[in-house]
């Protein structure tokens, strides 16, 4: 079993309604029916997001593809009470019935973001497990969406404002990212034993495999209303993946320690590396045994919920493996070696080796959105007709040529000398330009707003 991030549902919004308002205040009849056309298109495109598929990549050339025309348009139309006045509501993806609506594009950008990234997190939950090329493309979606995760948490989660949903809160984003680095380093730990890797490397990758569950296991267990909001699955998803990787960590590491010839081959030629360490061998699989068990508590409290045949595989390979290797290891220290078994806590440290290697925001959309498939912008005239003619807003709301620049203007203690001369250079006048500034406390939209109510 994958752990899947479910998407954002979007509510219907006032956009259609408030373009068409913005459109009719600032430009006139001939341009508005003109560009009405392209107004019908980006409103479909919005409400195409709320039928949007996860099973298919191609949902995130969709919203990309909202999301740079919505940045396309809001050059032209800034969002506020005075420019594109809309309100973006959004459901919290761990609770439905929970809510938060905005005037803001940044609010928009994120939740965008965040189902990029729960989309990305079903394709990997699609992938088959069965062969090394589906894990490499499974690890490749959970590592993208790593990506997406992180840029909104270190780059959009700072913009956003309160009212937010618990999932685009940092202990929200937190967990997502947490679950899909957890998930692309298990992909690359069972890809790297379909491989038949060195049992030493693959003790290593399975211990950083546990490292990355004991985050999620974490993140799991927030705060606040978020606890109440999370699903129990979370944590014992989280848990299960901590003792399993344990597990199979310290049984990579007493295999390698003291390999027997496999059960499908027992005639096969079989060199220990070190007789001396045969003690120590033990000592881990001993170890392994007991993470084990653990991790089938977890799996009987995860039954309560669903059952999933997956998570079960898992713990019966495992234990298939290690009942096998610790009856013949103990028997033959018992009979040949005679070494003492040191106590779990006395083992050496398994290095936590963890290769998830978090590509930048831009490389993954490069990757998922090809250069070839340049987006839909409906806009684009009108957006090139504002460049040429330079948009005024001024009091009449229509288009017109901006007037040549202004020598500098001083707006007096208080006012940005720089915004003032922004505003006198788009045909405010400079007195009632340097109140709305001070009113708006240096605010540019929001004085223009101001003068053009």
């Amino acid at each position: 079993m994958r752990m899947t991030i479910r998407q954002k549902k979007m509510a219907m919004s006032n956009l259609a309604l408030a373009l068409d308002k913005c459109m009719k205040k600032q430009l006139d009849k001939p341009a508005v029916a003109t560009h009405l056309p392209a107004a019908q298109v980006f409103n479909q495109q919005r409400r195409d997001l709320m039928k949007l598929h996860t099973n298919n990549v191609m949902a995130i050339e969709v919203l990309h593809s909202y999301l740079m025309q919505l940045k396309a348009i809001v050059e032209v139309f800034p969002v506020s009470k005075g420019g594109l006045d809309v309100d973006f509501q959004w459901h919290n993806s761990f609770e439905d019935a929970d809510f938060a609506k905005q005037a803001s594009v940044a609010f928009e950008e994120a939740a965008v973001f965040f189902n990029m990234g729960a989309v990305l997190t079903t394709l990997a939950s699609l992938s088959t497990r069965g062969t090394a090329d589906g894990l490499k493309v499974s690890h490749g979606y959970f590592r993208n969406a790593v990506a997406i995760y992180s840029h909104l948490r270190r780059t959009l989660a700072p913009m956003l404002v309160k009212p937010l949903t618990n999932d685009l809160c940092p202990e929200g984003l937190d967990l997502c990212h947490a679950t899909c680095v957890a998930q692309a380093q298990e992909c690359f730990y069972e890809r790297a034993c379909m491989l038949s890797s060195n049992l030493a490397l693959r003790a290593k990758i399975a211990a950083g495999s546990a490292t990355c569950y004991k985050t999620m296991l974490r993140c799991s267990k927030p705060a606040g209303t978020l606890s109440k909001q999370l699903h129990p699955t979370w944590r014992i998803f989280a848990s299960f993946g901590v003792c399993i990787y344990q597990a199979s960590s310290c049984y990579e590491m007493g295999a390698s320690m003291y390999p027997i010839a496999p059960a499908d081959d027992l005639e096969a030629e079989v060199t220990c590396p070190d007789d001396s360490k045969v003690g120590e061998a033990l000592g881990y699989l001993q170890s392994a045994q007991r993470h084990l068990d653990a991790a089938k508590k977890e799996l009987k409290a995860f039954d309560k919920y669903v059952k999933d045949p997956e998570l079960h595989k898992k713990a019966v390979d495992l234990e298939e493996l290690l009942s096998r290797h610790l009856r013949i290891t103990t028997s033959d220290n018992q009979v040949v070696y005679f070494q003492k078994v040191p106590e779990e806590a006395a083992l050496p440290e398994i290095e936590s080796k963890v290769v998830v290697k978090e590509p930048s925001i831009e490389e993954v959309l490069a990757e998922l959105v090809p250069a070839d498939k340049p987006f839909a912008r409906p806009f684009q005239a009108l957006i090139d007709a504002c460049s040429e003619a330079n948009l005024v807003r001024g009091s009449s709301g229509g288009m017109a040529a901006a007037p040549e620049p202004a020598a500098a203007v001083k707006g007096g203690k208080g006012v940005d000398d720089a915004l003032l001369s922004q505003m006198v250079d788009m045909g405010f006048d400079s007195k009632k330009s340097a109140a709305a500034l001070k009113k708006t406390k240096n605010d540019l939209n929001a004085a223009v707003a101001e003068l053009t109510k």
